[in-house]
């Protein structure tokens, strides 16, 4: 795809979804709701077989600015955001998994942010909510800016909040490894990209029991690989990091 596709200021919002059929209205619904207009939303089905497809096509008949992809054989999530990369007409990417939800004036604010502080790469605070919808009042609050040794220690950047300018980071694009989030913000961090959070809650993440990140035996298994062998980092590091990311990832989450 040429650069000169770029030249608009349309954001291109990749929602992966697989057997969210009870959350995905809510997720869409956010986007349509939005103050800033100028979006298209490519939903990327993942092989559900519950009417996550039939829901995502009735909103796509209904809005031209959404589009459905997939549909076929499941091949994860990492796949559904790349594949859903490539066809995503707009200078800015965001994302937005297909539970969770955004605040109306989400991409208004952050992008504003953006051309005020020249800024590629923008994230935000967000909320937790449980299962029900209902908000649990607990906030993650980022830093200002974020370095690669904070991140390493406390991933605050939450993807549901990312906004990502492609003229000015070129390539974004997930690996097939687990907590692939973190994996790219390191490696834009340390390919000299600046990121900066708004510091406004603009988002919502829903917990789920069940959910992949909710099992933390499995999480910090991922954790460790990442600090081990995908940075390099030498065992003594490792362990140093990980003992924080333990720590603040307790500290952070509500209890279900």
């Amino acid at each position: 795809m040429g650069q000169d596709v770029f030249d608009n200021n349309t954001v291109s919002v990749i929602m992966p979804a697989y057997q969210s059929g009870a959350y995905i209205k809510e997720a869409i619904e956010s986007v349509v709701s939005q103050t800033y207009g100028d979006w298209e939303l490519l939903i990327y089905n993942d092989g559900s077989t519950d009417d996550t497809g039939a829901i995502a096509g009735s909103y796509a008949e209904m809005d031209p600015r959404i589009k459905v992809l997939g549909g076929g054989v499941n091949k994860g999530i990492v796949h559904a955001r790349n594949a859903s990369i490539e066809q995503a007409c707009g200078r800015y990417i965001a994302f937005l998994d297909s539970d969770d939800a955004w605040k109306p004036q989400k991409l208004a604010v952050q992008l504003e942010f953006m051309g005020i502080n020249d800024c590629p790469f923008c994230y935000s605070s967000y909320e937790y909510m449980y299962e029900n919808s209902e908000k649990s009042g607990k906030k993650v609050m980022p830093r200002k800016k974020a370095s690669y040794v904070s991140l390493l220690a406390n991933n605050y950047i939450g993807m549901l909040t990312v906004v990502i300018d492609r003229k000015k980071v070129p390539g974004v694009s997930f690996e097939l490894i687990h907590h692939e989030d973190l994996v790219l913000w390191l490696r834009l961090l340390k390919q000299g990209v600046g990121m900066m959070g708004t510091g406004e809650s603009l988002a919502f993440y829903r917990i789920r029991r069940g959910s992949l990140s909710g099992n933390k035996i499995r999480a910090g298994k991922w954790r460790w690989n990442i600090f081990y062998r995908v940075e390099k980092l030498g065992l003594v590091r490792s362990a140093g990091y990980f003992v924080l990311y333990a720590f603040n990832s307790i500290r952070k989450r509500p209890i279900l």
